[in-house]
């Protein structure tokens, strides 16, 4: 993948995706309400501090680039509604989280940003689930089918192993990701 198509995809897609997850559980339903909770923009803060690790062609002007996204998912004149951008989430954190998750590790470092937006969606398809609402992912049925099977506790450890198998195999045989994510669920 080129340079460019990483920035993008790893810093306007993957922090518009952890929004779209915590974001609606602190209950925003925008980008830029989403971007006036303090909590919301350190998550997106650290999440950019990892991915930027691995985007270090100069070309890319990292620091610009950041500045110019925050100004633009501050403009509440752009109405960008998170529940649009939650869709596919399972195909989304593959593309977005994981491999920052995966080059940090190869780094020598935890992750934990990266891994925040998987705790994030765990969590919101749970509480849709629980509201009836429709999930909207490609492995919906999947992911309907996991939470119904762990309904009587969707926040232990199995429930988060399962619904991670969804997004990638890999993870759910990492202990150190798995407890990490699991560790996180619940605190947005």
């Amino acid at each position: 993948m080129a340079p460019y198509e990483r920035r993008k995809l790893w810093l306007l897609n993957g922090a518009h995706t952890l929004m779209a997850y915590a974001g609606q559980l602190r209950g925003h339903t925008t980008v830029s309400d989403a971007m006036l909770d303090p909590e919301v923009t350190t998550w997106i803060s650290e999440f950019w501090d990892e991915a930027s690790h691995h985007l270090t062609e100069p070309e890319l002007d990292i620091p610009t680039y950041r500045a110019a996204l925050t100004q633009r998912f501050t403009n509440q004149r752009i109405a960008h509604p998170l529940k649009h951008i939650a869709h596919d989430g399972s195909l989304k954190l593959a593309a977005r989280a994981i491999p920052v998750y995966r080059a940090e590790c190869k780094a020598g470092r935890p992750g934990t940003a990266s891994l925040r937006i998987l705790a994030a969606w765990c969590d919101y398809v749970m509480i849709q689930q629980r509201n009836t609402t429709p999930i909207h992912d490609p492995h919906a049925a999947v992911i309907t089918e996991i939470l119904e099977r762990h309904a009587h506790c969707p926040r232990d450890i199995a429930t988060t192993r399962a619904l991670l198998s969804v997004i990638d195999l890999e993870l759910t045989d990492n202990t150190t990701a798995l407890h990490a994510i699991h560790a996180m669920r619940g605190s947005f």
